[in-house]
């Protein structure tokens, strides 16, 4: 599943891209999405929805609504599986 994020613009909920599908403005999403997976060997599935939610709250300034609704689960199973991280 590609993870989904939001244009800071216009709140669209998308893949990551370089530009936004509706209003076109270009922006750029966490190093840590992109990058982790060109530079080791691919995480596992547990490893990649680890670096998802900590991106996510990184991005969203640990605003566990906003990050939990960035990337398509609910608050409440967000801090589900935070918890179950620590």
């Amino acid at each position: 599943m590609i993870p989904r994020i939001l244009c800071p613009h216009c709140e669209l909920k998308q893949a990551p891209a370089q530009q936004c599908r509706r209003c076109q403005t270009a922006f750029t999403y966490p190093a840590e999405i992109g990058d982790s997976l060109a530079t080791r060997p691919l995480p596992t599935l547990a490893q990649a929805e680890r670096e998802l939610i900590q991106a996510a709250m990184a991005l969203y300034g640990n605003d566990a609504g906003r990050a939990a609704k960035a990337i398509g689960i609910g608050r409440t199973t967000l801090y589900r599986k935070m918890k179950g991280y620590r």
